[in-house]
């Protein structure tokens, strides 16, 4: 049997209550199956003045998508969003399981910092994808953890009987907030420099998924970019205010499989010429092999050491 393979476009983006319109996304290249587009900061954090920021950026999606494309999933937790845009070819073939948001700013009581989530399938494969904002501020790393706990565990419960490792797929996006620890000037001058991979050496998310306290049974495409955080607003420069916050891969996605082999990274990065935020956009660009029927593994089956034992 000849196996289906799907492209798959997934993308984060702090856009700190900008404006947008459809030319602000048109580094979003045509061609794939699914589209899965996760923003945080879409507005202020009061509910009527973020509403209209909301309809501005899903104007602005469907500008640049035109009425070719199909919005399947449109989830929102306050300044959190998570869109699912398919190809129409998939449309028939697509079952929207769940939607759901869970609130993790204020002890859970508050959306400000969250996550957005959308459980779908294509024929037998299930894929589950999530937008996210964790907790700010550098020394704020186990609230970080947590706030990946919480989110997980909220969606457990709206799950009900089907464990999260159900999903075949399951990519993990948003401004998880993990900073670089390391002195500003030193940072900036390797971040200038280009030397990506030795301050990921001072990277809190990879120190703590080193450690399996966070993110266990995930994995993340090399990083080959500049940190996208913080630079001052329209320009290419690194934060010169007084905060002088360290330059950061505060963004980020990682990808959960139950069979890496059938997923493939084409590409891990962001636009630089985005200018409109304090934040850069990244966004990966996958390959997935659909499952076929007789090739179904049930939860039962499953490793039993799998994400959602070892997310607390």
């Amino acid at each position: 049997m000849n196996e289906q393979t799907l492209k798959v476009f997934t993308m984060t983006f702090n856009i700190n209550s900008a404006d947008t319109t459809a030319d602000t996304f048109s580094f979003i290249p045509p061609g794939f199956d699914i589209y899965a587009l996760a923003f945080e900061e879409v507005g202020p954090f009061i509910p009527v003045a973020c509403l209209k920021k909301q309809h501005q950026l899903a104007s602005s999606l469907s500008d640049h998508f035109g009425p070719d494309f199909v919005q399947i999933c449109d989830v929102t937790l306050l300044a959190i969003k998570l869109f699912v845009i398919v190809d129409p070819k998939l449309k028939n073939r697509v079952n929207v399981k769940l939607q759901h948001s869970a609130a993790t700013g204020a002890d859970g009581a508050y959306g400000n910092k969250g996550g957005c989530c959308c459980s779908m399938s294509v024929d037998s494969t299930n894929f589950l994808f999530i937008g996210a904002h964790f907790e700010a501020h550098d020394k704020n790393i186990q609230l970080r953890n947590e706030n990946f706990a919480s989110i997980m565990k909220s969606l457990q419960i709206q799950l009900k009987a089907n464990p999260i490792t159900s999903h075949h797929f399951i990519f993990f996006m948003g401004d998880l907030n993990y900073r670089i620890s390391g002195p500003y000037a030193t940072v900036k001058k390797l971040a200038n420099a280009g030397k990506y991979f030795d301050m990921m050496e001072y990277d809190q998310l990879t120190t703590e998924k080193r450690a399996m306290r966070v993110f266990s049974g995930f994995f993340e495409e090399e990083i080959h970019f500049p940190p996208t955080y913080k630079f001052n607003k329209n320009s290419m420069t690194y934060d010169t205010s007084k905060k002088m916050r360290v330059p950061s891969f505060t963004d980020r996605i990682l990808v959960y499989s139950r069979n890496k082999s059938r997923i493939k990274g084409n590409g891990y990065d962001t636009n630089m010429d985005i200018l409109i935020s304090d934040h850069r956009p990244v966004y990966g660009k996958f390959e997935v092999k659909l499952i076929p029927q007789t090739d179904e593994v049930t939860p039962a089956q499953q490793n039993p050491k799998s994400i959602v034992c070892n997310i607390a």
